[in-house]
């Protein structure tokens, strides 16, 4: 899933000791407290991701696009993180 792959690296800078399995369950956590329209915008930003990837280009320049970043850290780890 984009949205864990994309908050991963928070969450392991916040819980450097972290085992895979805890930061998966923060993932969960965190994209069940999300609203709808925000888990919308992460499904069309991981459709757009795909496709690219699909057609031979970089998908990371996908994520690295302003309003990719802007969407991520809109979300937050409120609650989840220690």
């Amino acid at each position: 899933m984009l949205f864990a792959k994309m908050k991963r690296k928070e969450i392991l800078a916040a819980n450097p000791k972290a085992r895979q399995e805890e930061i998966t369950t923060m993932c969960g956590l965190v994209w069940k407290g999300m609203s709808e329209e925000k888990k919308m915008q992460f499904k069309t930003l991981a459709d757009r991701y795909n496709l690219t990837r699909k057609n031979g280009f970089d998908p990371q320049t996908v994520i690295n696009e302003p309003a990719s970043i802007l969407l991520i850290n809109s979300v937050s780890m409120a609650g989840v993180l220690p």
